[in-house]
């Protein structure tokens, strides 16, 4: 007898070889997060029953994203807003129609717009904030004086590379470029906000796109730490450039002659390339690097089996 063309594996052992490959720690993560907004909405009176309305569960995701809390009742950072709301509408999408065969979709529907400008106003609002807003690994590593210190003597604002190797590692993790996707940013890709009074806010909208779109990314002032500012050293960036320039990228290839009297400028009429943003890239200050007041002594020796090496922090020349 020929063997059946088709495989006769039941339906329940295809469902739990579907539920298999979810990792332990993101189940963990989901039960977390549905039984803080269960005991939310028992909280707040809401009740998660078939006869729920979508503009009722509109307004319990739209008070959830506004006052969702820490246990200790503060506020969670702008990132974690954006991950608790989006999956706890995952997970109350799933469990409409795993019990009440209830089928709508928390982001696209209409009835649910204003849960979503609600979550997004939220983070806007945490990210005016400096504790709220996340740094990136480049600048939460600078904490204290030395570091800073350090940080001034590599990257150098008073030379040309210096200040776009600076405004590069601070912005890059802001606006999202990844590896050398910024080399393509131009200066029309760049406007100040404006708020609904007219006055300027402070912070620099960053929108590559053809069409204005409300989510886009957003340079936010440092306060606190006006040496790693991006819109500081957005704003030193555009002040260097010279008038001669016709491209409209914003970062330029240094001039290595900008200091010769008849120089023209900071910066060629000529475009960064991969290369230079990659060097930049490969550049970190690090916890080994060794700061010199003296010539270090070669009469002196080390051990074989840690090999000592010695670099002198020098401005970007």
């Amino acid at each position: 007898m020929a063997a059946s063309r088709w495989g006769d594996v039941d339906v329940q052992t295809i469902d739990i070889s579907i539920d298999q490959p979810i990792p332990t720690n993101t189940r963990k993560n989901h039960t977390s997060i549905w039984h803080q907004f269960t005991e939310f909405c028992s909280s707040k009176n809401y009740s998660l029953t078939p006869v729920t309305t979508t503009i009722t569960l509109n307004q319990i995701l739209k008070d959830f994203a506004w006052n969702m809390r820490k246990t200790d009742g503060t506020e969670y950072k702008e990132t974690v807003i954006k991950v608790l709301w989006n999956t706890t509408a995952k997970l109350l999408q799933q469990y409409y129609f795993d019990n009440f065969n209830i089928i709508f979709n928390p982001f696209n529907d209409v009835e649910f717009k204003t849960a979503r400008a609600a979550r997004d106003a939220k983070r806007k609002k945490l990210l005016s904030d400096g504790t709220k807003r996340k740094l990136s690994l480049f600048t939460s590593s600078l904490s204290d004086r030395q570091e800073k210190a350090k940080l001034h003597k590599v990257y150098d604002e008073n030379t040309p590379e210096g200040l776009l190797e600076k405004f590069y590692k601070v912005v890059a993790p802001e606006l999202g470029w990844k590896n050398v996707e910024g080399s393509a940013a131009e200066i029309t890709h760049f406007s100040r906000e404006i708020d609904y009074k007219g006055n300027e806010t402070g912070r620099i909208e960053y929108n590559p796109a053809t069409v204005w779109r409300p989510d886009c990314k957003r340079l936010i002032p440092n306060r606190d730490d006006p040496e790693v500012c991006p819109v500081r050293l957005f704003n030193l960036v555009l002040e260097r450039r010279p008038s001669h320039i016709t491209i409209n990228r914003l970062l330029l290839f240094p001039n290595n002659f900008w200091r010769e009297k008849n120089s023209k400028g900071w910066y060629k009429n000529m475009p960064v390339g991969k290369k230079l943003i990659n060097k930049w890239l490969s550049n970190t200050p690090s916890e080994d690097v060794v700061e010199l007041d003296e010539p270090p002594c070669t009469d002196k020796v080390y051990p074989k089996s840690e090999p000592l090496v010695l670099k002198i922090l020098m401005p970007i020349q």
